[in-house]
């Protein structure tokens, strides 16, 4: 008796072939496991990604690539100065550019990787 009782429970908790195959709706949670859902147990919403975000993550970078603006607006003057045969004090020209490379690099990761998040704690 008990194991048909289970059987007629399992049965019922199952979704019709109509519930799986309709488009409408939006998704409240998505079951992972091979157990049914507790219909009494109360989901707790996930964590959002606050718009704040692309705060914390753009605006250290338009602060450094003005930075880089401004030292590579000198680079003109050292060429001038090599050119007329002075030379220049700064010879870290190369080295501020793989420091440059790696800066727009990781702004372009950290940029996607930020906008994904939030773009993914928005949608349901």
């Amino acid at each position: 008796r008990r194991q048909r009782l289970r059987q007629q429970l399992a049965v019922e908790q199952l979704r019709t072939a109509k519930e799986v195959l309709d488009s409408g709706g939006t998704w409240s949670a998505m079951d992972m496991g091979s157990e049914a859902r507790d219909p009494h147990e109360h989901h707790v919403p996930d964590d959002t990604v606050s718009i704040s975000t692309f705060y914390f993550v753009g605006i250290p970078y338009i602060v450094l690539f003005i930075v880089y603006a401004n030292v590579l607006s000198y680079y003109e003057n050292s060429i001038k100065g090599v050119a007329s045969g002075r030379e220049s004090g700064f010879d870290g020209w190369y080295i501020l550019g793989y420091i440059l490379y790696a800066s727009i690099e990781s702004f372009g990761s950290l940029a996607v990787a930020s906008f994904w998040s939030y773009t993914n704690s928005t949608l349901s």
